[in-house]
């Protein structure tokens, strides 16, 4: 099996199909989605899927049923707020799916300016 993202709908979209020869494609995303990432078995896929501006990792089982796959326990997993631009997944699993590793982009405050006004003055 391989996750593979399609533009058909309009948004990306993820699906899977057999390999090595692909027969058939089933959608796996129901609200569109990206970067997909297998958990180490190959039981279930882990992917992005945006909500406006929310981004959110979402698990979903995929079940091998003779030449068909079924998808079960749809779930969101927890909402990013930073991830990193890129076309692959920008995070990892452990073989557990216990934790995940996730590249993200640091929210950068900008230090406090200060401004002295006459500071010539203030030397004598």
């Amino acid at each position: 099996m391989a996750g593979v993202h399609f533009h058909e709908s309009g948004r990306e979209e993820l699906y899977i199909t057999s390999f090595p020869r692909a027969n058939g494609r089933w959608q796996i995303s129901q609200n569109g989605g990206t970067a997909p990432a297998w958990r180490a078995d190959s039981k279930e896929l882990y992917f992005y899927e945006f909500y406006g501006s929310q981004t959110q990792i979402i698990a979903v089982e995929v079940v091998a049923n003779g030449q068909q796959f079924e998808t079960r326990n749809y779930r969101k997993l927890f909402p990013l707020a930073h991830i990193l631009a890129g076309g692959n997944a920008n995070f990892e699993v452990t073989p557990d799916a216990c934790r995940f590793l996730i590249a993200v982009q640091p929210e950068v405050a900008a230090a406090p300016i200060s401004l002295t006004l006459n500071w010539t003055g203030k030397l004598k």
